[in-house]
């Protein structure tokens, strides 16, 4: 590439000509550079290839699978270890970028196990706003660590508040009180017939 350049040099050349040369005496200035070691790049590709969308806002995760595509594409080809340390760290910051939404998601489940009858009206109506809440946070792509986070503190905290109603003992109540009335009443009964008896009998001496 060299020696085509020189002798162009000393003779009159056409545009398309200057641009294959121009062209081959750059190819040339990258083949006596070293390639770079991709290797953490393809480790880093590897591992975030494994983590699960739903774990994540989708926005934040939209934006990984789109570094994660451009990483892949990158590593075909061999390049120099400043154009591959731009891309680790473009897909590294994607990978930071990410917003965990897991956490926030197991504690709905958990609060929507708990049933209305077990708890106080006011309890579960505080459990039940603070549940609202959290589902639209979910369902929000663009939602932030601190809308997440907030969430799952009120969520928390309203299941932590839960009462539960106290036990109805108006019905056990009413049945040992018939209990004790029914049994003074039959107590009752039997003294008057003792006593009748016992006058029948004197009745039956006296005559």
């Amino acid at each position: 590439a060299l020696t085509e350049a020189e002798t162009a040099l000393n003779g009159e050349v056409n545009q398309a000509t200057a641009d294959k040369l121009f062209a081959a005496l750059e190819n040339a200035e990258k083949g006596l550079l070293s390639y770079g070691d991709d290797a953490a790049l393809k480790a880093l590709i590897a591992e975030v290839k494994a983590l699960k969308a739903d774990d994540y806002t989708k926005s934040t995760f939209d934006a990984l699978a789109k570094a994660i595509s451009h990483a892949e594409t990158f590593v075909e080809t061999k390049h120099l270890q400043s154009e591959i340390d731009d891309e680790l760290n473009a897909l590294t910051s994607a990978k930071t970028a990410l917003i965990y939404v897991s956490a926030l998601k197991t504690v709905i489940v958990e609060a929507e196990q708990k049933k209305a009858e077990d708890y106080t009206d006011l309890s579960f109506a505080g459990l039940k706003a603070a549940l609202n809440n959290a589902k639209l946070i979910v369902k929000d792509e663009n939602a932030s660590k601190e809308d997440i986070s907030a969430a799952k503190t009120a969520l928390e905290t309203a299941i932590s508040k839960l009462k539960v109603k106290p036990v109805d003992s108006s019905i056990e109540d009413s049945s040992t009180d018939g209990g004790c009335k029914s049994s003074f009443a039959g107590t009752a009964m039997l003294s008057v017939l003792t006593a009748i008896a016992f006058a029948v009998i004197r009745k039956k001496n006296e005559q």
